[in-house]
């Protein structure tokens, strides 16, 4: 079948004037992977893309074929785990192409493929002066190539997407920044304080491409911040620059401070923070009494701030209190306002921020109190939204919090039981029943290997990385016991199967959250095989 698409690519040109056109060779890849052939799918794109490489090395216009065969690749990579170790080497020499370049580098960018065939190649158009070349770079980062970092410093000002990469690399879930170089510590000084100088006296910046303003001009600062804040006292050269933009930039710039300075050594600093996070608007004082918390250990300035702040509605309550939570014993001053949110009448949280609000103080109050009389009745009224649309979120939040009362929160079984039959509460249920019989194989009447088969079943491709995480948490707690080799080889197909489970979210980050998964899925494997 691969030779008959190659033969007749590009197959668009074959649907022309049709009322059924379409994308025929993505829809073509698609139905065999659906069918379970994925090997013939990739062959197929694999033919495709080399069909199009010929042309394009014959002298041809690279048009439809190329254009059709990198998007049936990008289609197939978010779908199938193995697809991307077998397309990137056939889209590789379309780097060489000025039309496909920006679809080869983003592919190198978000697949999390090891690519290291690519990097000549990026390198080299890196050093344009246009976007594609921005966007090399930005794929050099992502790859963590060791040129990266001096690729970047000396261009700070015209690689935005390049900037961003090393700002998530640096700060994402799985923290892996570049090294903190001499030259590109001293390149962020010196960028930092033009954007400092830019802010002072509002001016046009100017560049060939890059932060002439819109959106990349206000997120500059803060990945700029983000930078330091990941290398910590390992950039504390960077505190002149850092305290200069504090007044201009204090989100980013507090939790940068926060990170790189010496509360012993460095008193402005701390001088300054306790000065942020008195005065100005709310979100810049919580920001310095966070990060005025984190370096010396004084909560007094986040307990005044967070109390201030209760008397928010919606989600910015919900916030503040799991600032509140994060604090823990800490927490206690706030006790008396969190029982009085507690305390307030069903009838102020009909939606859905209101109600997550009060669950999240719940979960605090019972960590500082261990009252069940105060905490239960918020439990039992945050499980009554299961069978509301949408409110699975708040009825799995509210189990977690029952999980955390532990044979305190069995008068909630009768809530926790239906759940079960629900895919997207069974996780959170199944979690709050085994706390709540701790060592008990069946919980409230329902086997453990019940239980590990629901939750198992729950887990379909397309999840949310969220949803699909708090069932390998309710793995895990089950515990041993409840797999058979047949369940555990279930678990390692979640882990290691050739299908993604996360197929929900951003464009870009679905591979990345699945990514993430699988070595979740393989870490409670392990746990689950010993």
């Amino acid at each position: 079948m691969a030779s008959v698409v190659a033969a007749l690519s590009p197959l668009d040109r074959h649907t022309t004037g049709s009322q059924w056109r379409g994308e025929p060779l993505k829809d073509l890849a698609d139905g065999l992977r659906e069918r379970g052939d994925v090997d013939a799918a990739i062959d197929v794109v694999v033919a495709a893309l080399q069909r199009a490489v010929e042309t394009v090395r014959a002298g041809a216009d690279p048009g439809t074929a190329v254009t059709e065969a990198t998007w049936a690749a990008e289609s197939l990579a978010l779908c199938s785990r193995a697809a991307p170790a077998r397309l990137l080497p056939a889209m590789l020499p379309l780097l060489d192409v000025p039309a496909a370049a920006d679809e080869v580098v983003s592919a190198v960018r978000h697949w999390a493929e090891p690519a290291p065939q690519a990097v000549p190649a990026l390198v080299r158009l890196s050093r344009g002066t246009d976007e594609t070349a921005d966007r090399a770079l930005a794929a050099l980062v992502s790859l963590g190539a060791p040129e990266a970092g001096e690729l970047l410093a000396p261009r700070l000002a015209d690689r935005p997407h390049a900037l961003e990469a090393a700002f998530r690399r640096t700060l994402g879930p799985r923290p892996a920044p570049l090294p903190c170089t001499p030259v590109l510590l001293d390149a962020v000084r010196a960028r930092l304080a033009v954007v400092t100088a830019d802010a002072s006296t509002p001016r046009e910046r100017r560049s060939r491409y890059g932060y002439g303003g819109g959106l990349a001009a206000v997120n500059e600062p803060v990945h700029l911040a983000g930078l330091p804040a990941g290398w910590g006292p390992a950039a504390r050269a960077a505190l002149p620059e850092l305290m200069d933009a504090l007044p201009h930039h204090p989100l980013p710039i507090c939790r940068a401070l926060a990170a790189v300075a010496d509360a012993e050594r460095d008193l402005d600093a701390v001088t300054a923070l306790r000065a942020h996070a008195g005065t100005g608007p709310p979100a810049t004082r919580q920001a310095a009494a966070s990060a005025l918390h984190s370096l010396t250990g004084d909560a007094g300035p986040l307990i005044a701030v967070l109390g201030a702040a209760f008397g928010e509605r919606g989600a910015a309550r919900d916030q503040v209190l799991r600032a509140v939570a994060a604090l823990g014993e800490q927490a206690r001053p706030l006790l008396p306002q969190l029982l009085a949110l507690l305390a307030e009448p069903s009838e102020t949280r009909t939606v859905l921020d209101t109600a997550q609000a009060g669950l999240t103080a719940a979960a605090t109050v019972w960590e500082l109190t261990a009252d069940q009389d105060v905490v239960l009745p918020m439990i039992l009224e945050g499980l009554t939204w299961a069978t509301r649309p949408w409110g699975h979120r708040t009825a799995n939040q509210a189990a977690e919090v029952a999980a955390l009362l532990g044979p305190a929160a069995r008068p909630a079984v009768p809530h926790l039981l239906s759940m079960l039959d629900r895919p997207e509460t069974v996780a959170a249920a199944a979690r709050a029943l085994v706390a709540a019989y701790p060592g008990d194989d069946r919980p409230a009447g329902v086997g453990l290997a019940d239980l590990a088969d629901r939750v198992i079943s729950s887990v379909r491709p397309g999840a949310y990385l969220h949803s699909a995480r708090g069932a390998l948490e309710t793995l895990a707690a089950l515990g041993p016991a409840a797999f058979t080799p047949a369940r555990r080889e279930r678990v390692r197909l979640l882990a290691d199967g050739e299908r993604r489970v996360i197929g929900s979210g951003g464009h870009t980050e679905i591979i990345r959250g699945d990514e993430e998964f699988r070595a979740a899925a393989g870490t409670v494997l392990a746990g689950l095989t010993r």
